[in-house]
């Protein structure tokens, strides 16, 4: 069964589907819509007694659905859709230019190509109980170093809006280390965008995700998601699905810790106009130069609780389970968006598929956009001429 969206009565269920084990191997991605009395009354007698009825039902079958699997894949379909995003991408990378930014002669990233900043840090791991000291996790108090980009998604044609209008805003995060030659290179890389879900299923459908489209969506419910004071007070969700561990999936959460303390005399409000087309920029600028401590940002896995109602394939469903916090990411003060960072900022790229095995991305959605990860940063770092030292 693709997918269930409503369920009135299990009367209903053909004979064949009442084995809880063939439901739990079948069923994926399910929500239950169960209206009001007013509105079940129209249809049925005893609408309360239905609904529990079909809560049992669902609890039933999640106690026999496997966590932390995907789905049976569609290869030729999956392949078409990545080729699909790569080719979308690619075109627009090659054809936009935005006057703002770099004077208009920067080839700009495919998705969030307005960034408000990339700012430098520390991951610190959390010193967590011994069932989740995984992967990156394993060791307490470990220390990462690490790269944020702070962005807005853009709207239609990925055109650059003001930061007044109402967007998608986003957050890249790089965990930096050396090789045996001292050079940068990536160990993991994470982005998060501040809204918990995404409008579609299918990768092929989410380039370019066109804000007016969301509005037409459910999720016109996160739409207060959409304006933001500044990028430092935002909690930033993963979306999608990873592994943590075999057996174990998880969705990824950055938020604040506590507000930044700035120094004596120093007021943002005042000293940024909040009316600028550029003032989340501005306003990141403003209070990582003035702290008189590192701002912290609390980094959380939330598990996959229930196959049924935490549901592996469907980035639209938004995930029940509590957050875990297994790191912290600590921004000591620092100048932002300086001249001479420029270049190196508008050269970094992340790529979901840069981690370790314990971490594997998970599902349709994250596999069909693997390649654009690959080929769309290639492809802007030739047209801009990057030297390659500049990207790990």
């Amino acid at each position: 069964i693709p997918s269930l969206y409503y369920a009135s009565c299990p009367r209903l269920l053909p004979p064949e589907l009442s084995d809880r084990k063939l439901l739990g191997r079948h069923l994926r991605s399910p929500r239950i819509i169960l209206g009001d009395a007013v509105s079940l009354g129209t249809h049925v007698g005893d609408p309360a007694g239905v609904a529990a009825v079909v809560a049992q039902f669902f609890e039933d079958v999640a106690e026999s659905a496997p966590i932390a699997q995907e789905a049976t894949r569609e290869r030729v379909r999956e392949a078409r859709d990545s080729q699909h995003i790569v080719e979308r991408y690619d075109e627009k990378i090659r054809s936009f230019r935005a006057p703002g930014i770099g004077e208009g002669r920067y080839a700009l990233r495919g998705s969030h190509p307005k960034a408000h900043g990339v700012v430098r840090g520390q991951f610190i791991v959390a010193d967590l109980p011994p069932e989740l000291r995984v992967g990156l996790f394993a060791e307490p108090n470990r220390a990462f170093d690490c790269v944020m980009r702070f962005s807005s998604l853009g709207k239609p044609e990925l055109e650059v809006h003001p930061d007044t209008d109402r967007d998608v805003r986003g957050l890249g995060l790089k965990l930096v280390g050396t090789n045996d030659d001292g050079l940068a290179v990536t160990i993991a890389d994470f982005l998060l965008n501040a809204i918990p879900i995404l409008s579609t299923r299918r990768g092929r459908d989410v380039v370019p995700q066109r804000l007016e489209f969301l509005e037409l969506t459910h999720l016109l419910d996160f739409s207060h998601h959409l304006t933001v004071p500044d990028v430092l007070s935002v909690m930033y969700y993963s979306q999608t699905p990873y592994s943590y561990g075999p057996g174990r999936a998880v969705r990824y959460q950055v938020g604040p810790a506590a507000p930044p303390v700035l120094e004596p005399g120093a007021d943002v409000a005042t000293a940024v106009d909040h009316s600028a087309p550029d003032h989340l920029r501005r306003r990141l600028e403003y209070v990582l130069a003035h702290v008189t401590s590192d701002v912290v940002l609390n980094f959380y896995v939330q598990f996959q609780t229930d196959p049924v109602l935490d549901p592996m394939e469907d980035p639209r469903v938004v995930w029940r389970g509590a957050l875990t916090k297994v790191g912290e990411l600590r921004l000591p003060r620092q100048i932002v968006n300086g001249p001479e960072q420029t270049v190196h900022d508008e050269a970094i790229s992340f790529n979901l598929y840069h981690t370790r095995p314990e971490h594997a991305p998970l599902g349709e959605l994250n596999r069909s956009r693997r390649a654009v990860y690959s080929t769309s940063p290639a492809l802007r770092h030739k047209i801009n001429e990057h030297p390659h030292h500049l990207y790990p």
